[in-house]
């Protein structure tokens, strides 16, 4: 088994100017978020409000090629952002969860709403 200590380059054909939007209430992930975007040279908006962030996507669309949100999100249900965003604005959907349980339940229902699914991300 090889490991590396080094962090490697990214390849050259890494897509450049990919345009994220990224949810979450939590200011520290969002900043944390930002400066890896930054690194792939990525265009970045963020936004702590999913309600916001769904009405700001259905009156500007096609301004973002991915979007990053969090599963518990406060003001709005998170997979209901999810499913509105995926059937009817048809833009890729990546939800993170930190809820380190067990339980598959979270991540099985954004997978069967479409959702790209990072759960532990440790920034």
């Amino acid at each position: 088994m090889t490991f590396f200590t080094e962090i490697q380059p990214l390849p050259h054909q890494f897509p450049h100017g990919l345009r994220f939007l990224v949810v979450d209430r939590d200011i520290i992930t969002l900043n944390s978020i930002i400066e890896m975007c930054i690194r792939c040279n990525y265009l970045v908006t963020t936004c702590c409000n999913a309600s916001f962030a769904l009405n700001f996507l259905k009156e500007i669309k096609n301004l973002y090629d991915v979007i990053l949100i969090e599963a518990q999100m406060p003001d709005m249900n998170s997979y209901h952002f999810l499913q509105h965003v995926t059937q009817q604005i048809k833009i890729p959907v990546i939800m993170m969860c930190v809820d380190q349980s067990t339980t598959p339940s979270p991540m099985m229902k954004a997978i069967e709403k479409k959702a790209l699914v990072d759960i532990g991300l440790s920034l």
